[in-house]
């Protein structure tokens, strides 16, 4: 979330550490193909696997991701990969790879649940453990809903920014279109002015001619 609206780097860096411990030929071949954890792992967690997942088997999921610590999401993303490796390590192009992590996969969930609580318990006392790093869930008070102000700064201090960026834009547009149609206006002024003169001379030479042939 702190990095709103581009992919959080600090839990994709979490599932690719956790997979880098449990299934490194895996990660490696994520490396030999190129591909990052934003094309092997974000979309499942965008998604929070609702499209790799059947309703049934995504509920039985949520059931379990909601009653865990929320860093529990991250080694069922992880155990989610490894339940696929198979079909993942005969994967080698990134577009395929997209594909198949925005469609409905034939998986075993009970093994996918099971394996993310024996990942999840692995390694507990590290500091960089999701756990560790994680906030837990929060209830919600009771009456009122609690004020949220933890939301990423830089992004707000962005949007400020550019808002006031383009109003200082726009009054310079206004400031050069009105001196536009200020300059417009004078020289239709002197236009006005030069045609009104050249009138005048016309009629005193008629005037003067007229007398001339008296």
């Amino acid at each position: 979330f702190e990095f709103f609206p581009n992919p959080p780097i600090s839990i994709l860096n979490m599932v690719e550490n956790a997979l880098a411990c449990h299934d490194q030929p895996l990660l490696r071949h994520f490396v030999r193909i190129e591909a990052t954890a934003q094309l092997y792992a974000w979309p499942l967690i965008h998604t929070l696997l609702s499209e790799v997942l059947v309703e049934v088997d995504w509920m039985v999921l949520w059931d379990n991701v909601l009653s865990n610590h929320p860093g529990f999401l991250v080694f069922a993303v992880v155990s989610f990969l490894v339940e696929c490796r198979t079909a993942l390590l005969d994967n080698t192009s990134l577009a395929d790879l997209d594909f198949f992590m925005r469609h409905c996969q034939p998986v075993n969930v009970t093994r996918v649940v099971s394996r993310a609580y024996e990942l999840s318990q692995h390694e507990r006392e590290l500091d960089d453990h999701p756990y560790n790093v994680l906030a837990d869930f929060q209830p919600l008070t009771a009456g009122q809903y609690p004020i949220f102000n933890d939301y990423p700064a830089f992004v707000v201090d962005y949007q400020v920014k550019e808002k006031e960026r383009i109003r200082k834009e726009e009054l310079r547009l206004l400031r050069e279109k009105a001196a536009v149609l200020a300059e417009q206006k004078r020289a239709q002024l002197i236009a006005a002015q030069e045609a009104n003169y050249t009138t005048q001379q016309d009629m005193l030479l008629a005037a003067e001619h007229a007398r001339q042939q008296e």
